[in-house]
């Protein structure tokens, strides 16, 4: 289980798929759309930040959402 997933496109579709938990999730995209498909506590001990600038974002359970 990751303690925090840090990713980051310039251009293109960012999509991570991560283990059943509670995250502390940040997003940014300039450009595009933003899912979100994981359970949000920001109390817990899990974070991803996910970045693009020419994209969309789809943070996902196990895969693309």
């Amino acid at each position: 289980m990751p303690d925090l997933v840090d990713v980051q496109s310039r251009d293109g579709n960012v999509e991570p798929g991560l283990p059943e938990s509670t995250y502390t999730v940040r997003t940014a995209a300039k450009k595009g759309d933003v899912t979100v498909n994981v359970a949000k506590d920001n109390a817990g001990g899990h974070s991803v930040a996910v970045r693009t600038r020419n994209g969309s974002i789809a943070i996902g359970k196990g895969g693309k959402s």
